[in-house]
């Protein structure tokens, strides 16, 4: 550990100061540039930390020279502040002009499709609304914090999130969830897996736009799920969970394709998780939890179809 600590001190030297001045506002940031060779580009990481001193630092190991000769990345480190949370303040627009400098203008060479955003605490809590207000411009978000609000991000369930908090946080709407402690290999895995299934889920997408089977209807390009009309709050397993069933009302699925198609892993053993999440999510969709997804005994699970 003291190692780390010691490297992400040296790295944190080679980040540049400066500032981006917008009128009579004033955004003051570091970045950190890679190694490029000419006419190459790469991805852009927006790490949010709490001011010096709160800061854990976790966000400049996307600078570190072990993961700059794998995964080599810009590093745009902002310092955030209770203000940046309220609504229409400038200091968001900022950093979205910002962003939209670096990426889109190409000011640095960097690949705007692939522009991330992690942070800690007071930065965590920002990602969530970012992300839901400027859903076009991240690939993905990693907050680190124990906060979100579910209705504020229907939108951003385009964007892969994945969510790390204390196990006694409130859970927010996350395409995954683990609790602290984990296995970092085990979240390397579980993120890998999300990504191939995210983009398969977006490309299956293109084709039907509305799903509708009794009184729900599924938008599949806004990932938003409506009953009687109005949005349900769904976490991510939830909405791939349901969509599975309303593409094939009728159908009778075991609990091993239930899991390969939306957990994306091959089913090795029984596991829990499907049983908990179909409860879940009955609840949420009725009082009756026969009333759309019906458990056939010995088989597995079926939408009903009237």
């Amino acid at each position: 550990m003291a190692i780390i600590s010691t490297e992400l001190e040296n790295v944190k030297a080679q980040f540049v100061q400066d500032s981006f001045r917008q009128g009579d506002a004033v955004l003051e940031y570091r970045l950190f540039s890679p190694s490029l060779k000419e006419g190459e580009t790469c991805p852009l990481v927006l790490y949010l930390h709490e001011a010096e001193g709160q800061d854990d630092a976790s966000g400049y190991v996307f600078a570190l020279e072990a993961w700059q000769e794998k995964h080599p990345c810009y590093v745009l480190a902002v310092e955030v502040n209770e203000k940046m949370l309220q609504p229409d303040t400038e200091g968001i627009k900022l950093l979205v002009s910002v962003l939209m400098q670096f990426s889109m203008q190409q000011k640095l060479a960097v690949n705007p499709n692939r522009v991330y955003v992690t942070g800690t605490s007071t930065g965590g809590t920002l990602i969530w609304k970012l992300i839901s207000e400027y859903t076009t411009i991240f690939a993905a978000a990693m907050p680190i914090c124990g906060a979100g609000t579910p209705f504020e991000i229907q939108k951003a369930f385009c964007v892969p999130v994945w969510a790390f908090h204390a196990e006694d946080d409130p859970v927010v709407p996350a395409h995954d969830y683990l609790a602290k402690p984990f296995n970092p290999m085990e979240a390397m895995a579980r993120i890998n897996s999300n990504i191939r299934r995210f983009y398969s889920l977006g490309a299956k997408g293109e084709k039907v736009k509305q799903l509708e089977v009794k009184d729900l209807r599924l938008d599949t390009e806004e990932c938003v799920v409506y009953r009687n009309g109005s949005p349900i709050d769904l976490t991510s397993v939830e909405y791939k969970l349901l969509r599975m069933f309303m593409e094939y009302p009728g159908k009778v699925f075991t609990k091993q394709q239930v899991y390969e198609n939306v957990w994306g892993e091959e089913y090795a053993i029984a596991d829990n998780n499907i049983m908990v999440c179909i409860s879940r999510l009955r609840a949420k969709l009725s009082e009756d939890g026969s009333a759309y997804i019906k458990t056939i005994r010995g088989l597995g699970y079926r939408m009903e179809k009237e």
